[in-house]
């Protein structure tokens, strides 16, 4: 268990994501922290591990194309609370939230979602089965989604949410011909873009060194 807190971050280069949290790593805090994204093409949080809490950071920035991504649940982060935190993006291509399948029993919880000239956006996108996302603001700009359910998003809460959609609609079911989201297709346990080497995994701003092997 590890605490990342009132830290403020930058990634130095495209696909080197502010804070990862790699698989097995669990019960670590994510909180109030400031992460600037710049102009880079990254995932400002990506967490990989379960039982974690992301709550109370603020996320700032322009993604300059597809790929950029607020707080980022990959497949292994089941049981992981995503609460409070302010997301205020602009760019050609952002998404909020993802969940990406496997992460069973998140919980998407009163988060500030803001989008501002941007082309194409989501706010929250879940491919997990069992979540709830509920008490969010979202206000998306462009022509895609606030809140897109892939077609293995079962048995999910979706409630209470507080949804502005500009161009695009509120809500989608089933996006993708896999089921998938626009980066959250079965089974993938990352994007295609991500830099997963050694070199790449150092070169991150901050990362939460093992502590215990990898759940099986």
């Amino acid at each position: 268990e590890s605490w990342i807190k009132d830290n403020y971050l930058t990634p130095t280069a495209d696909t080197i994501d502010a804070i990862i949290i790699a698989a097995g790593h669990a019960s670590n805090k994510i909180l109030a922290n400031v992460i600037d994204m710049a102009a880079y093409t990254a995932s400002a949080i990506n967490c990989l591990g379960p039982d974690c809490q992301i709550k109370g950071n603020r996320i700032v920035g322009t993604g300059t194309g597809a790929g950029t991504i607020g707080i980022e649940l990959q497949g292994t982060a089941d049981r992981t609370c995503v609460d409070g935190n302010q997301i205020a993006m602009t760019g050609t291509d952002v998404d909020g939230i993802t969940v990406a399948d496997g992460c069973a029993y998140a919980q998407i919880l009163n988060n500030t979602l803001i989008f501002t000239g941007v082309t194409t956006s989501m706010g929250i996108l879940c491919a997990a089965v069992d979540c709830k996302i509920a008490g969010n603001i979202i206000d998306v700009a462009g022509t895609d989604y606030a809140i897109s359910l892939a077609a293995t998003a079962l048995r999910n809460m979706v409630c209470d949410n507080k949804i502005t959609s500009a161009g695009g609609a509120a809500a989608q079911r089933g996006r993708g011909p896999a089921g998938g989201g626009r980066r959250l297709a079965r089974g993938a346990p990352a994007p295609a873009r991500r830099d997963r080497s050694p070199q790449g995994a150092a070169a991150a701003t901050a990362r939460v060194a093992p502590r215990s092997p990898a759940r099986p």
